[in-house]
């Protein structure tokens, strides 16, 4: 929990929140900073070239680059789990590969 993460932003690519992905875990987030963000991008001259964002509840989350369609590639998706302060991450990290594996040592699954 409150994990911060920071995206780095170019004119043409930026990150969207992939609101209708099964493995989202909470259906009450408030996605609303990434839908201003795409708004901005996509302005004539944006001007933010890094965006920080405070998870503040455990839980899983799924994004994708804003220029791809809905098919999932390892290269256009990632996914974050954000765990509680009392858990223990399985292996050193904090970055895995989408892999099978790693998607069953986390916990990201699709929500029942």
């Amino acid at each position: 929990m409150n994990s911060l993460l920071l995206f780095v932003l170019n004119d043409a690519t930026f990150i969207t929140f992939d609101k209708n992905n099964l493995i989202n875990s909470d259906s009450e987030f408030d996605y609303s900073v990434f839908v201003d963000l795409e708004e901005s991008q996509k302005a004539l001259s944006p001007e933010l070239t890094a965006f920080t964002f405070l998870f503040k509840q455990p839980g899983n989350f799924v994004f994708k680059l804003n220029d791809v369609d809905d098919k999932i590639t390892i290269d256009n998706y990632f996914y974050i789990k954000i765990m509680d302060a009392s858990s223990a991450c399985p292996e050193f990290g904090p970055f895995f590969p989408p892999t099978e594996t790693y998607f069953t040592k986390t916990g990201l699954r699709e929500r029942d």
